[in-house]
């Protein structure tokens, strides 16, 4: 299962990593894996630069025709967008926040 997380004691965590659990069945017992990140607040955009994040959270996987993770999906704020807190979101006063897609590195 791919996890929107905000703190896990690594690096840049006060931005929010992604993880995951993992499990044997649906029904668990599920375990979650703290020492891996799936992603973090940095962003490689097709010229190679990067773009750093304030926050990128609701992840979402869209799988090729093999089952396999193809491209990552988050709604995402840029770094120094503005106020990033919950009141300025939804007073849409923290700048432009959009969905972005990422290919997954094989």
């Amino acid at each position: 299962m791919l996890l929107h997380v905000f703190q896990l004691g690594m690096v840049n965590a006060s931005v929010g990593l992604g993880g995951y659990a993992s499990a044997p069945t649906a029904f668990g017992p599920w375990s979650f894996q703290e020492a891996a990140a799936v992603y973090d607040g940095d962003m490689r955009l097709s010229d190679g630069s990067r773009l750093r994040l304030g926050r990128r959270e609701r992840p979402h996987l869209l799988l090729d025709a093999q089952g396999r993770p193809a491209f990552l999906y988050n709604g995402v704020c840029p770094a120094g967008s503005g106020s990033l807190d919950i009141a300025s979101i939804l007073a849409n006063e923290s700048g432009h926040c959009f969905t972005a897609v990422q290919k997954v590195a094989a």
